[in-house]
């Protein structure tokens, strides 16, 4: 298993030149795998209106079996372009725009419920066109959100993979 995963790391690191070393912890392969599909992507972007660093707090960040942990969060008094659903936020975040005019921006899903993540994620997975459909958005103001890192964007997945009662949520 730790051959695999270093061969697989190793396939990453090449790709990405450098960029990404570890794309499978070691503890994630195990005698019951069979097949790992595995790809990689870089986006290179500049939010259109950056948080500054020293915008970054640290809040709670709560986890679905009722604990929290302080991590940073972003915050600002621009405002964001958010939506409003039916259980559930989406705030989108726009890139600058490059050298070919194309407008990249990212989305994010925010359940109401501290414990609606796994129905949100079964409701976005069901129900397509929620994905496909342009989402009505208002400029409204955001007061803070977590900061993204890589790394412990992974390490929470594999949390979520390996404790399923234990998936992050953002309060």
């Amino acid at each position: 298993a730790i051959e695999v995963t270093k061969e697989v790391n190793l396939w990453a690191h090449k790709k990405t030149n450098g960029l990404i070393k570890e794309l499978v912890p070691p503890q994630s392969v195990d005698s019951l795998t069979r097949l790992i599909f595995a790809n990689a992507l870089h986006f290179k972007g500049s939010w259109d209106e950056p948080f500054p660093d020293w915008c970054t707090e640290n809040y709670d960040f709560h986890l679905l079996n009722g604990s929290s942990v302080k991590v940073p969060f972003m915050t600002t008094n621009l405002e964001q372009f958010i939506g409003v659903f039916d259980g559930f936020k989406v705030l989108c975040l726009p890139y600058e725009q490059g050298e070919d005019k194309r407008q990249f921006s990212m989305y994010i899903f925010l359940p109401n419920a501290k414990d609606g993540l796994s129905d949100l994620v079964e409701k976005v997975a069901s129900e397509y066109e929620l994905i496909e459909n342009n989402f009505p958005l208002t400029e409204i103001e955001l007061d803070a959100l977590p900061r993204p890192h890589p790394f412990r964007n992974r390490k929470v997945k594999y949390i979520e993979k390996t404790q399923p009662n234990h998936r992050a949520y953002p309060d």
